[in-house]
């Protein structure tokens, strides 16, 4: 499972990228393809996380270890990264961008990259391993 969310912070990161170059090129219908696919991806993974990271992590870690907390705190944090990418979808992938929502939007793009690059590497770095060591306990 593990590698399967690892591949997934890749194909979201690169989809991201994708995005951005469709609208340095103004290819707008590219654009609003690659903005809805991201965002099921996205939903995918965050379900994925969801029901078989966290619960899992939630039940088998001990009660009120640093652990515990570390991945608690990281579920609630991604929560509040899923309504960035929402109100990012409901702003930019209506398919009616501006000229000014294009300048915009590649600065949002600019951010949310950056914004889930760092937490995918958070993930990766201290979650992940986690998972891995209590599922061989």
């Amino acid at each position: 499972m593990i590698d399967l969310l690892s591949d997934e912070h890749k194909l979201l990161l690169d989809g991201l990228d994708n995005s951005r170059r469709f609208l340095a090129h103004f290819k707008i219908d590219d654009f609003d393809s690659e903005i809805k696919l991201f965002k099921g991806r996205f939903q995918s993974h965050i379900m994925a996380e969801n029901l078989k990271l966290y619960l899992y992590l939630r039940i088998s870690l001990p009660q009120g270890s640093d652990q515990k907390k570390l991945a608690e705190n990281m579920r609630l944090e991604m929560k509040e990264i899923s309504k960035q990418v929402k109100s990012f979808h409901d702003t930019y992938g209506s398919g009616q961008l501006t000229p000014a929502l294009i300048y915009a939007c590649e600065t949002e793009i600019t951010k949310l990259r950056k914004l889930l690059g760092e937490r995918f590497e958070q993930e990766e770095r201290s979650l992940y391993p986690l998972y891995k060591r209590q599922a061989a306990a």
